[in-house]
Parts: C-alpha cells; sequence; structure tokens
C-alpha cells in the first residue's frame, strides 16, 4: 500500500473480533461464536501469530506498525497489540466445549509471545503509550487510550486505571468533535461529569458536516 496513512495500521480485525464476541455475551448464541465468531477470530490471530518477527525473549516485535493514522514510525503500537491481548484473553476465558482444540493452541500461543502494553512517565507518573517506541506524528487520535476503548483492559474497574487516567490528562490531542472519543475514554475510566459535559458539548456542535440531519 502506498498510503501513509493505514499502510502499517491492522487493528480493524481485531475490533471486529471485540464487537463479535460482545454479540456473543449478549446473545448467548453458540451457533453464531462457532460458526460466525471463531472462524473470523482464527483468521485474525493468525495473521499476528505468523507476521512479526520474536525476540531474543520469544515476544513478537510489531515492526513495521503504525498507531492508527497518527504515529507512523512505531514498535509494538498500542491499538494492535492491546486488540490481541483483550481478544485472546476474552477466547481463553470460553468453556471447553466452546474452544475447539487447535484454536486454543493459537489463542495460547499467541497470548503467550504478545509483549507487555507500551508504557511512558509523564511527569513522574506512568501513563499508556502509543507504543513502545512512537515517531511521525500525523493527526489527532490518542491510540494509547485505545487499551482504554475499544479494548476495554484498563477501566475503573479493571488494575492499572491510573495508567488511564494519566494516559487521559497528558493526551496530545484533546476534544469532542469529530472522530474523537475523549466522552468514551472519560466514562469507561469512571469520569462521568467529565463525560456527561463531553456528550452535552458534541450534541451541542452547530457545524452541520459533523451532525446527521
Amino acid at each position: 500500500q502506498e498510503s501513509g496513512w493505514h499502510k502499517w495500521e491492522w487493528v480493524g480485525g481485531l475490533e471486529l473480533c471485540s464487537m463479535l464476541l460482545d454479540f456473543y455475551d449478549h446473545t448467548l448464541d453458540d451457533t453464531f461464536l462457532l460458526q460466525t465468531g471463531l472462524p473470523f477470530a482464527r483468521e485474525i490471530l493468525t495473521f499476528f501469530d505468523q507476521h512479526y518477527p520474536l525476540d531474543t525473549q520469544g515476544k513478537l516485535v510489531m515492526h513495521p506498525s503504525q498507531a492508527l493514522e497518527t504515529w507512523w514510525h512505531c514498535t509494538n503500537a498500542m491499538p494492535e497489540l492491546a486488540g490481541c491481548i483483550a481478544v485472546t484473553e476474552r477466547l481463553l476465558a470460553l468453556p471447553d466445549r466452546l474452544a475447539p482444540s487447535q484454536d486454543r493452541a493459537l489463542w495460547d500461543r499467541l497470548r503467550n509471545k504478545l509483549p507487555p502494553l507500551p508504557l511512558r512517565t509523564v511527569d513522574g507518573r506512568v501513563a499508556l503509550a502509543p507504543a513502545e517506541f512512537f515517531d511521525k506524528k500525523s493527526n489527532i487520535e490518542n491510540p494509547e487510550l485505545y487499551a482504554v476503548f475499544p479494548f476495554r483492559l484498563v477501566a475503573f474497574n479493571r488494575p492499572n486505571a491510573e495508567w488511564g487516567l494519566e494516559a487521559l490528562r497528558h493526551r496530545w490531542d484533546r476534544g469532542n468533535s469529530g472522530w474523537r472519543q475523549d466522552d468514551i475514554f472519560m466514562a469507561y475510566l469512571g469520569l462521568g461529569e467529565d463525560a456527561r459535559q463531553y456528550v452535552v458539548g458534541r450534541a451541542k456542535n452547530h457545524d452541520r458536516n459533523e451532525r446527521f440531519p
């Protein structure tokens, strides 16, 4: 692919895996999971299992990669890494009757190869980072917060919520217009009043280019 905006971005399949698992959680439709959810997840996770090399500790080195459209030169970008961790953990939590042995072997193998979530230190405190290494900022997303949403690894009711709060406090871009997701990040991090203000502000936006008729 020639375009730099998505050249090394592979998070979309993981987002859809997560949505399919959400659908299963709400419906408990075993047939859907076995015939649609798991076969789709198998193809997406096989890509990550086979695409990247390993370091001397046996961990994936996701390079070249990029963090959404924002950071173009990355190693171990947060969106893909958080997505792989979240999807494999959710799949491994399924009961044995819903986990074919070959699929479970793939989930185990990939999960064991994944490095930890990337972190950075800001003002002496730990925060989620866009990637282990990141450079060439080109857009206004906050990919470090993909560990909060859509992948829900960091939230007010989960460990290390402070990592997400610090990332939110020190995010490079902020606002409630366009494709920004600050409102959702705030809700998952337990900032109810901030989320309310952002949602109301978004609804009051008079830019006709950003509202449905």
